[in-house]
């Protein structure tokens, strides 16, 4: 059975919670919720031929900081060190 999801989300994570982490006091506090992915689901139109998300398919918005938001327009790649600096 398929969890409910709005239509028009290309990705979506099925959690269930696992820990509340109380952040701070007072007005400037805060709950930090940890989850565990139960089921991922992700568009077809999304997936490339190396089965993997194409960014520039995906078309993603970030978050700044507060209420800005800015749209993820290029894209590129940069090699990066494997683990104890292996490439």
């Amino acid at each position: 059975m398929e969890t409910p999801r709005p239509a028009v989300t290309p990705i979506s994570l099925e959690c269930v919670p696992v820990r509340e982490i109380p952040i701070g006091e007072g007005s400037g506090s805060a709950t930090l919720v940890l989850g565990e992915v139960m089921h991922i689901y992700v568009a077809d139109s999304l997936i490339d031929n190396r089965f993997r998300i194409d960014p520039r398919m995906l078309r993603p918005i970030g978050r700044l900081a507060g209420s800005a938001y800015c749209f993820v327009r290029d894209v590129f790649e940069l090699a990066r060190p494997g683990y104890h600096g292996e490439r």
